[in-house]
């Protein structure tokens, strides 16, 4: 048992002997134990190959926790710790298959946030990050267990939208993730007020492949962000993506 004895092995006719797992940074990651008649005196081979036993177990624990972080990084965006596109497009596909097979129906979300390049000209990349950060905290709090929420790249997000009956529930779900820009992102010297263009695309209804259902929920999109630009550029109109210096000291 890594880093705890047994306690059977507490008996007056064994001698426990403990070596530490060490690392090469940090604490240590436990210790073996090797219980030994009580009537056998320590040697120097003993010794050696407890230690020889431990650096093993670093080797294969340290081997481990990169293995872990390697398919952690191939699989998540590390800005916003959410999954990425190519684990959104295998799981898109997976959804596909089973909805083929039971005949049911899922959406795809997609997602553009708007001026973003303003954030970062204006602000930094330092408060993109916190943008990006902040939103996609508040879309997890919005969004219910079995949807998957990944960054695509960039100011691009996608969700894919598991067990519903129809588009209208999807629109709900696109709705809850529009209200995630209500509140402004309030960084230390600055106020960001975001918004996004979020199109749906509906399985099967809109297409049937992972990519023709990508497209359909890209185009939606465009025509959401067009039908905006096109509001916000009548007489006396805002943007609803400013940029507010922030009041606070």
């Amino acid at each position: 048992m890594l880093g705890n004895r047994p306690p059977s092995l507490a008996s007056a006719s064994l001698r426990t002997v403990e070596h530490p797992i060490a690392t090469r940074s940090g604490p240590t990651l436990g210790a073996i134990y090797a219980a030994i008649h009580a009537r056998t005196r320590p040697t120097a081979a003993e010794k050696h190959a407890l230690a020889m036993a431990a650096e093993l177990a670093t080797l294969a624990i340290e081997t481990s926790h990169l293995h872990s972080d390697l398919v952690h990084r191939s699989e998540f965006d590390l800005l916003t710790d959410v999954q990425n596109r190519f684990v959104l497009e295998k799981t898109l596909d997976e959804m596909i298959q089973a909805a083929r097979q039971s005949a049911g129906i899922f959406g795809l979300i997609y997602i553009d946030l708007n001026e973003f390049k303003q954030v970062n000209d204006v602000y930094g990349h330092q408060a993109g990050d916190f943008y990006l950060q902040e939103l996609t905290r508040r879309m997890k709090r919005h969004l219910r267990p079995g949807d998957t929420l990944a960054r695509l790249g960039g100011d691009e997000f996608a969700v894919l939208v598991s067990d519903v009956h129809c588009r209208a529930g999807v629109e709900e779900i696109a709705a809850r993730l529009e209200c995630c820009f209500g509140d402004p992102f309030i960084g230390e010297n600055y106020v960001l007020h975001g918004s996004a263009s979020i199109g749906i695309a509906l399985y099967p209804d809109d297409a049937s492949t992972a990519d023709s259902l990508l497209r359909a929920a890209d185009a939606a999109m465009y025509v959401a962000k067009n039908t905006r630009l096109g509001k916000t550029r009548a007489p006396d109109s805002q943007p609803e993506g400013q940029l507010a210096p922030n009041d606070h000291p």
